[in-house]
């Protein structure tokens, strides 16, 4: 996956279900993240104009290194 340089560090997500996160943008507004068909989507303005969401890339690292961690401890 290549890095997206506007993706924010310090982005929170609350999970509202298991395919479902929600965030708050740059600007105080509350964006929705949804898992479907194994990718993910935002409707952020860049999210609802496919083109590259930062909030969905943070996302994915945060799931990647979850899962990094998962398997290291096998």
């Amino acid at each position: 996956m290549a890095t997206n340089p506007k993706v924010k560090a310090d982005l929170k997500f609350t999970q509202i279900d298991p395919r479902t996160w929600s965030t708050v943008g740059t600007q105080g507004n509350v964006y929705t993240l949804s898992l479907l068909s194994s990718s993910l989507h935002c409707n952020c303005p860049a999210g609802r104009h496919r083109k590259n969401c930062y909030h969905a890339d943070r996302l994915a690292q945060l799931f990647k290194a979850e899962l990094n961690d998962c398997l290291a401890s096998f």
